[in-house]
């Protein structure tokens, strides 16, 4: 969230354009900053964890929510590539650059 918060108050970014880009567990802790933030435009996973089962850990998560479950609130703004799960709530793509197109 405080990265976010850096991001925008730089000179020359437009902060309605902002992609978040993670991999594997770190790319889904982006996905809830981005789900908090509620202005992000888009988030591209590559690799994304099926469930927080693999990661990333958080405290009684699992008695609320799951990844995928999280995903789909983003669906519009998501984007998912490389070993995607079954079922994943999210637009995938080929590669990175079919993903910011």
């Amino acid at each position: 969230m405080r990265s976010l918060e850096l991001l925008r108050s730089l000179p020359g970014v437009d902060p309605r354009a902002i992609t978040i880009l993670g991999k594997g567990a770190d790319g889904v802790n982006g996905m809830y900053a981005a789900l908090l933030d509620g202005q992000v435009q888009r988030v591209i996973l590559h690799s994304p964890t099926p469930s927080h089962v693999q990661g990333p850990h958080y405290l009684g998560v699992l008695r609320y929510t799951d990844v995928s479950r999280t995903a789909a609130l983003l669906e519009p703004k998501l984007r998912a590539y490389g070993e995607v799960p079954e079922r994943f709530p999210a637009r995938t793509c080929r590669s990175l650059e079919e993903c910011l197109r």
